[in-house]
């Protein structure tokens, strides 16, 4: 399982790509939340699940 840290890391490339308001490792790991066998964060126009 991963951890908060290497999903937050994984998703911000696509993350950045995709929103247009960029955000930092930091903001996406509080950003996310563990939904039980995936880590989710929503975005403004996307919903990520990694």
């Amino acid at each position: 399982m991963k951890t908060r840290k290497q999903a937050a890391i994984e998703l911000q490339p696509i993350y950045n790509s995709m929103e247009v308001r960029k955000n930092t490792i930091a903001t996406l790991m509080r950003k996310l939340w563990f939904d039980g066998t995936n880590w989710r964060c929503n975005g403004i126009g996307y919903d990520y699940t990694i």
